[in-house]
C-alpha cells in the first residue's frame, strides 16, 4: 500500500522539527518566568500556537488569502499534534 503525502502535508511535516524547537522555547520560557500559575491548557495551547503559527507563516512567501490559510492551517496543525506535549509540561510544572 503506497501513502501519499499532498503538498500540503509535506509543508508542515518538513516544519515539525521548526514547530517542536518554537514549542519548546516558549514553554522553557514561561516556566522560567513563572508565567504558568492560573493558566489554564485551553489557554496555554491557544498562545503557543497562535505564536509559533504566526511565526512560522511570517518567514514564508505567502500573501493576502494563501498566508492567512497557511497560518490557519499550521496553528490547528499544531493543536492537534502537540497537544499532548504541552498538556504533559503543563501537568509536570504544577
Amino acid at each position: 500500500m503506497k501513502i501519499i503525502i499532498t503538498e500540503n502535508q509535506y509543508r508542515f511535516l518538513r516544519r515539525q522539527s521548526e514547530m517542536k524547537d518554537k514549542i519548546d522555547a516558549i514553554l522553557d520560557s514561561l516556566a522560567d518566568q513563572n508565567d504558568l500559575r492560573g493558566v489554564g491548557l485551553t489557554n496555554l495551547l491557544l498562545i503557543v500556537s497562535d505564536t509559533v503559527g504566526r511565526d512560522i507563516a511570517d518567514k514564508t512567501n505567502l500573501t493576502d488569502d494563501d498566508y492567512i490559510t497557511f497560518r490557519n492551517q499550521m496553528i490547528q496543525y499544531i493543536r492537534t499534534n502537540f497537544y499532548e506535549d504541552i498538556k504533559d509540561f503543563l501537568e509536570s510544572k504544577q
